[in-house]
């Protein structure tokens, strides 16, 4: 029988098997660079995703890994997954139920990034009527609303320290306070909130 190593040899996705009890028995080169180390873990573990608007999904409890036990069809869904240096990862999952042929692998998942555009749409479509501007918005900077403004396009901190000609150092103590100031916990609920706000 073809192993998933031969099937998925040359797909540019991320892909990642896990057993019945939801720990990663099997990834790909691709999924090794968007979670170091995750093999033997649990997938929640090893992903800690997030929804898009910044709510905590990967968990014990997760809808998808229960509904891949019972076989059940399970749609496409969009996450936030935190990376190594801080940065955000914007990844669709595509998840299904495996045949028992290729027991003990349980559910099967395909990773694929989302780019900045679709990402704010996405966030835009989930917010149900107009917000009006936050206060708290009133309190950033200037620097530290085009911080904001280039991390919704995707910008990484090395990225925003050439944009900007500033050290890395002086990104991440912008980045912090932003957050703070939001009331925030992460880059990826900043921008979300800013979408949520209708402030980008």
């Amino acid at each position: 029988m073809t192993s998933l190593h031969e099937i998925f040899l040359h797909t540019t996705d991320a892909v990642f098997a896990t057993d019945a009890t939801h720990r990663i028995i099997y990834q790909n080169e691709a999924f090794d660079r968007i979670c170091p180390h995750a093999a033997g873990r649990r997938c929640y573990e090893a992903l800690c995703g997030q929804t898009l608007d910044g709510k905590r999904y990967c968990s014990p409890g997760c809808p998808v890994a229960s509904a891949m036990l019972q076989h059940k069809a399970v749609n496409d869904f969009d996450l936030v997954v935190p990376q190594p240096n801080g940065e955000a990862l914007f990844v669709n999952i595509g998840a299904c139920a495996v045949s028992r042929e290729l027991r003990p692998v349980s559910a099967l998942f395909i990773l694929r990034p989302i780019n900045v555009q679709r990402f704010a749409e996405r966030v835009a479509n989930t917010v149900n009527g107009h917000s009006q501007p936050a206060p708290e918005m009133e309190r950033l900077t200037k620097r530290e609303r085009t911080v904001l403004h280039l991390l919704s396009e995707g910008y990484g901190t090395r990225k925003l320290a050439r944009e900007l000609q500033v050290s890395p150092v002086t990104v991440r103590n912008h980045i912090r306070s932003l957050l703070q100031k939001l009331s925030v916990h992460s880059r990826a609920e900043a921008v979300s909130y800013a979408y949520r706000k209708h402030l980008m």
